[in-house]
């Protein structure tokens, strides 16, 4: 690996993240950065994470390795980019999008051409963004989901060993059964975050009180509903059918508890409470 040029486009929270995991496990490594925000990729470069900048085209041309950072809707841009350029031999494509039909779809204009393109996302993240917020540990001990496609054993392979210092745990999946899965455990928990901030906020206001009366419980839950809009809304336009079905899913789920409440019900409404804690705190384990 020692001659290997890596390139990420997008040097926000992932990218930045992927760059110090990548320098970490390997510092012989040449790592350059192409992100729309050049204060990212001076941040990077000062702190030594990065080697240097270089515009799109240019960075991909001349690299072994190929990291497509951005929003999904980017990274689908950046793949018809990719198949117009004149790539090195061997180079190995990769994504870390959190939804993949789209993104598999667009790289099959890849594949045809025998270009690899291994299909990624690590299940770790954070309200935070830009490149300052990185760390090399985002990743550990969480699952990096790899897209069951045309992929060589060796190459996938060759990515493991890249990202050695992430300590994740490599899961393969079907890009349909990825998509559904993350809808459920991701992107509705993060619509629901957003909703229930305008929700509070509206009856706050009708009652003249600011958000400062919300309390410790409602700011944890409601966290990831800090994180960037645009970014999110591109989630969840580019995976919109699980995304509405995990929706009317949790308004079902929702609506059990409302109707036990509205029957004054609550040997149901425990055992709904109940079933719910058991599975939460399984998660501890």
């Amino acid at each position: 690996m020692a001659d290997t040029s890596v390139f990420i486009s997008g040097l926000g929270l992932i990218g930045s993240s992927i760059a110090r995991i990548i320098r970490l496990g390997n510092p012989e490594i040449k790592i350059l950065g192409f992100d729309p925000d050049s204060k990212q990729i001076a941040y990077l470069v000062n702190e030594g994470i990065i080697d240097g900048g270089a515009p799109f085209n240019k960075g991909a041309s001349s690299s072994e390795v190929i990291f497509l950072a951005g929003p999904v809707v980017n990274i689908i841009s950046q793949i018809d980019k990719l198949a117009k350029l004149q790539l090195r031999k061997n180079v190995i494509i990769t994504d870390v999008g959190s939804t993949k039909v789209q993104i598999m779809q667009a790289a099959k204009i890849l594949v045809n051409q025998g270009i690899t393109f291994i299909g990624g996302h690590p299940m770790a993240g954070s309200h935070l963004r830009g490149s300052k917020s990185g760390r090399s540990d985002l990743f550990s001990g969480a699952v990096y989901f790899l897209i069951q496609g045309a992929s060589s054993d060796q190459k996938v392979s060759e990515l493991k060993e890249l990202l050695k210092s992430a300590n994740v745990k490599w899961q393969t999946i079907t890009a349909v059964k990825h998509d559904k899965l993350v809808a459920e455990i991701s992107h509705v928990p993060h619509a629901t975050a957003f909703a229930l901030v305008n929700s509070v906020k509206k009856v706050l206001d009708s009652e003249n009180l600011n958000m400062d009366a919300a309390a410790g419980g409602f700011k944890d839950t409601t966290r990831i509903a800090a994180s960037d809009p645009d970014v999110w809304s591109s989630i969840f336009l580019t995976n919109s059918q699980p995304v509405s079905q995990g929706i009317d899913d949790l308004i079902s789920n929702l609506n059990e508890i409302k109707q036990a409440i509205d029957d004054n019900n609550k040997p149901r409404l425990t055992k709904l409470l109940g079933n719910a804690q058991r599975i939460r705190n399984n998660l501890n384990h």
